[in-house]
């Protein structure tokens, strides 16, 4: 028996990997599918962007209108306006906030109540005497004092604080 190779070489002196074929390696990990937290996490940041959005065009559209009705206080001031077109522009600035059904129908004592009860501190001035301010909404004669005018433009500034206020005190 010939315990020797073919081709004559001894069976020690032969490699033993030589008839092994190269390591086949694995295909490396693909980033795509997303694990599914990555799903949940692009969904809670878009909805945090969309939200900040949102309350950033709420807040800018209440300065701007806040802005615009500032504008037609400072027109009303330097024109000399009389208490009833200051109090029709208070009036025009609570429809802007409220609704019709709860402002429109307001007059005399209610107007006033309502007005103080949206004051940041009690008004002063025509505003504090209900009798003056009665007299002085259904009389279209002098121009309005300045106070008056400090008075509208305290509350018009104060009007969107307060009522977030009012809506929070409502709710506890």
């Amino acid at each position: 028996i010939n315990l020797m190779p073919a081709h004559n070489v001894p069976l020690a002196a032969a490699n033993p990997l030589a008839g092994l074929h190269n390591i086949i390696e694995p295909n490396s990990a693909s980033w795509w599918p997303l694990p599914p937290i990555y799903y949940v996490l692009l969904v809670a940041i878009v909805t945090l962007i969309a939200l900040a959005i949102f309350i950033f065009k709420k807040k800018q559209k209440t300065s701007q209108k806040q802005k615009q009705l500032l504008s037609q206080l400072t027109r009303l001031k330097e024109s000399k306006g009389t208490f009833v077109e200051l109090n029709q522009l208070l009036k025009i600035v609570a429809l802007n906030y409220f609704e019709r059904e709860l402002v429109a129908s307001l007059h005399g004592k209610t107007w006033l109540d309502f007005l103080q009860r949206y004051s940041s501190s009690t008004l002063s001035g025509s505003f504090l005497d209900e009798k003056r301010f009665i007299k002085q909404l259904y009389t279209d004669s002098e121009p309005c004092a300045e106070n008056d005018f400090l008075q509208a433009q305290q509350w018009i500034k104060q009007l969107p604080k307060q009522i977030k206020n009012k809506k929070g005190a409502e709710n506890v």
